[in-house]
């Protein structure tokens, strides 16, 4: 399996990325959650 190109388009600088891969994995997270728990 080849790795997908850096998702640039998502974030200005190098500086940026890690706020911005921080914030996929809290999505994921919240969607797991919501996905195990149900609405509230």
């Amino acid at each position: 399996m080849l790795p997908h190109p850096p998702l640039t388009a998502h974030y200005a600088s190098t500086a940026e990325k890690p706020a911005f891969v921080n914030g996929l994995f809290d999505a994921g997270a919240s969607c797991a959650n919501y996905q195990m728990m149900g609405p509230e």
